[in-house]
């Protein structure tokens, strides 16, 4: 995990993601709660490995996270590979076993604990649709769908 600093971070990423993306990613999670207790100090920092990204509304998530993913990896960003289920997916990879959208950004050292990435979520597809549960990416990934309403969120502009 690493400290980082919630604006910068933030500002890396709203600079990194297409324009035309931006209003359908919400920032969730602990750089959430710290930029919102901290986007006027940029000496405060939050200890976290990721940058949840939640894709909404369904219905336009696997769109913007095509279109984000492919944009990311053109800048240079670079796919997680540690971990279970990080090879790339196939027409015959079964939904529980495809990666997660998970990139860190250019020029950091991947194999460094002290690094962070972005990872794309997604809102259930209904109410009905509680838990978490995996879905293609069209080719390109898996996203995780999140239900947790609970949390404190920021919207990337």
């Amino acid at each position: 995990m690493s400290q980082i600093s919630p604006s910068k971070v933030l500002a890396e990423v709203a600079a990194a993601v297409p324009p035309a993306c931006r209003g359908n990613v919400v920032i969730i999670g602990s750089l959430a709660v710290g930029y919102h207790f901290f986007q006027n100090d940029e000496s405060k920092a939050v200890r976290t490995k990721d940058v949840d990204c939640v894709l909404e509304p369904f219905h336009a998530a696997v769109g913007a996270g095509q279109t984000i993913t492919r944009q990311l990896q053109d800048s240079s960003w670079q796919r997680m590979l540690t971990g279970a289920h990080q090879d790339p997916e196939n027409a015959v990879t079964p939904v529980d076993e495809l990666p997660a959208v998970r990139l860190y950004p250019p020029g950091v050292d991947t194999e460094s604990e002290e690094e962070w990435f972005i990872e794309l979520l997604t809102v259930p597809e209904s109410a009905e649709g509680v838990g978490n549960k995996w879905t293609h990416l069209a080719g390109i990934w898996r996203k995780k769908i999140f239900s947790d309403s609970s949390c404190l969120v920021s919207r990337l502009h």
